[in-house]
């Protein structure tokens, strides 16, 4: 079957060649179209940085300054471990609370769950701060301590896959529909 539709072709391939368009006509539509993809960029660059800063606004605004898990004064600096683990924990909990505030608009009540979680931990972590403190470096409290860390990123973690996964659901139930 290929080689018949191959033998149509080559036989009639002079019929396919006589309607082209004329040459003025090609020449006008290639400057359009180098014109147009001239003027996008510019288009694309400002709204890439229009984008950006109301992305910086609505994080800032949303979540407000963050603030270090525990402070810079004798219980991190008994431990400069500990110290090295909060700064770790806590940029990885910036990074996930910032991949999270995409999907706030069309969650917001998952979004607000996951702050009252968050708001539950950091009551948790104010008073094993205040134990810690007063233990003189218990390992316990110590290890209490990066637990509620390691919490709050496995609780970011697994909160950002249920809303992934609600969206890819929900978008391939809205394509289903499309294409119905």
């Amino acid at each position: 079957m290929q080689d018949n539709f191959e033998k149509f072709i080559s036989d009639h391939s002079e019929e396919f060649d006589l309607h082209e368009p004329p040459a003025h006509l090609w020449r006008s539509i290639n400057r359009r179209i180098d014109r147009k993809k001239v003027r996008l960029w510019p288009v694309y660059y400002a709204a890439a940085t229009l984008l950006l800063i109301v992305g910086a606004f609505a994080v800032l605004s949303r979540y407000g300054q963050p603030k270090p898990v525990l402070q810079t004064n004798q219980e991190t600096a008994a431990n400069p471990e500990l110290k090295k683990a909060e700064v770790y924990y806590t940029s990885i909990v910036e990074v996930k609370r910032s991949e999270l505030n995409r999907f706030s608009g069309r969650y917001p009540e998952l979004c607000n769950d996951l702050d009252k979680e968050l708001h539950a931990l950091d009551t948790m972590y104010d008073q094993l701060k205040t134990d810690y403190r007063n233990s003189s470096d218990n390992p316990a409290v110590r290890q209490a301590l990066l637990e509620n860390l390691q919490a709050r990123v496995q609780l970011l973690n697994q909160q950002l896959l249920i809303i992934q996964n609600i969206d890819q659901q929900e978008q391939k139930n809205e394509q289903h529909i499309k294409s119905i």
